[in-house]
């Protein structure tokens, strides 16, 4: 079993969502494989409350800059030194990384944060999709015009490489 880098509390293994992650009954913080928060991510509900997702999006997105936030953490798994990122650019949530092993720390109350950037992510791409779906097929079909368009003024496309490819085999003969 591993050590919380935060508090060198042991941590437990508990089921978040369907998935079976590592915590600490001290601090709240989670040790996850990419995988596992790839997992937790993928299974999340999307009933997260509204006025939460508006807080989320009403706070400043800078992002803290990450030379204040060096801690030097210890990988729970391998005992690397983790390095600290900024969760999705600029979210501002900071998560630390194991560059060794690829494990991530993330402190109490992190991973719900994650999960709440990943929902209203979401949510703005299906309202992008709806805003800009009239311009992205426009967009489309002006493209598929001028392919036509240059398909027609080539000629015999057909026929021009075939004559091509005579002529090189022409070439090649002694």
């Amino acid at each position: 079993m591993h050590s919380c880098p935060r508090c060198q509390t042991e941590l437990q293994s508990t089921d978040y969502e369907g998935v079976v992650i590592e915590s600490c009954p001290r601090c709240a913080g989670q040790w996850l494989s990419r995988d596992e928060l790839r997992t937790v991510l993928d299974r999340r509900e999307k009933t997260w409350d509204p006025a939460v997702l508006q807080t989320l999006e009403r706070a400043p997105q800078r992002g803290v800059p990450l030379d204040r936030v060096r801690e030097n953490l210890p990988c729970p798994n391998c005992g690397a030194v983790m390095e600290a990122f900024h969760y999705a650019g600029d979210s501002g949530i900071i998560l630390d990384r194991c560059e060794a092993c690829g494990g991530l720390w993330l402190d109490g109350g992190e991973l719900d944060k994650v999960q709440m950037v990943v929902e209203s992510s979401e949510m703005d791409l299906e309202s992008d999709a709806k805003r800009f779906s009239g311009d992205l097929r426009e967009a489309a079909d002006r493209q598929d015009a001028v392919e036509q368009r240059d398909y027609r003024s080539s000629g015999a496309p057909l026929l021009t490489a075939l004559a091509m490819r005579l002529s090189d085999l022409g070439e090649k003969t002694p």
